[in-house]
């Protein structure tokens, strides 16, 4: 198993949607309403319209992923995932190590892509592209 096998195999925590009710003693149902949770934990993330389209992590990953297959000359990166708000965002770097540019001798930079994600209505700015100092 390669390094990115070993690190694609993230743990992806659990997201669902529920209905939202509200009121003391006759429960009502809010129906133009929707609750981003992690029924693991018993966490909600988010309280959003029943139009708001849920993007869980493993999705966005399969999508930049699919893509990155497409490039043979993308093949060799390192990833980092790390989960913030107990899961609810989620920032995974793809380093291309192979790649690189030497800006001065002995110091080289490789491109990365940050892939961001947020199943708590947080997070506007789903795709970065940086270079990391090697």
């Amino acid at each position: 198993m390669t390094e990115n096998e070993k690190t694609s195999l993230a743990s992806f925590p659990e997201v669902s949607e529920v209905p939202v009710s509200w009121g003391e003693i006759n429960l009502q149902q809010a129906d133009k309403y929707k609750a981003i949770v992690n029924p693991e934990i018993g966490k909600v993330f988010s309280i959003v319209s029943k139009d708001y389209k849920l993007v869980r992590h493993e999705e966005a990953v399969n999508k930049i992923e699919n893509e990155l297959v497409k490039h043979p000359d993308l093949k060799n990166h390192r990833i980092r995932t790390e989960f913030y708000n107990d899961g609810a965002r989620m920032r995974r770097n793809y380093c291309f190590y192979e790649i690189f540019t030497e800006i001065e001798p002995g110091d080289s930079v490789s491109p990365e892509l940050q892939l961001f994600n947020s199943c708590d209505y947080q997070i506007a700015q789903p795709l970065n592209v940086r270079f990391d100092r090697s």
